[in-house]
């Protein structure tokens, strides 16, 4: 089991992605990314990240929706 943190940025707008993934570079962590809320919960449910920076408006599911789950 791996001690790096992981953290998943979920956001449809690969340009938002980009700029956080660029803001952690050098914190050491795996950064997972999920494209709409749906595959956001999906990621969540196999990975288990420890952080997950989650946009509100999304297709598929809102971020909203995803944290209550």
């Amino acid at each position: 089991m791996s001690d790096i943190p992981k953290v998943l940025i979920a956001d449809d707008e690969q340009t938002c992605i980009d700029f956080v993934r660029a803001s952690l570079s050098d914190m050491p962590c795996e950064v997972l990314e999920a494209f709409d809320g749906q595959q956001a919960l999906d990621v969540a449910r196999k990975h288990h990240p420890q952080l997950i920076i989650l946009d509100i408006q999304m297709p598929e599911r809102s971020g909203f929706d995803v944290f209550v789950e």
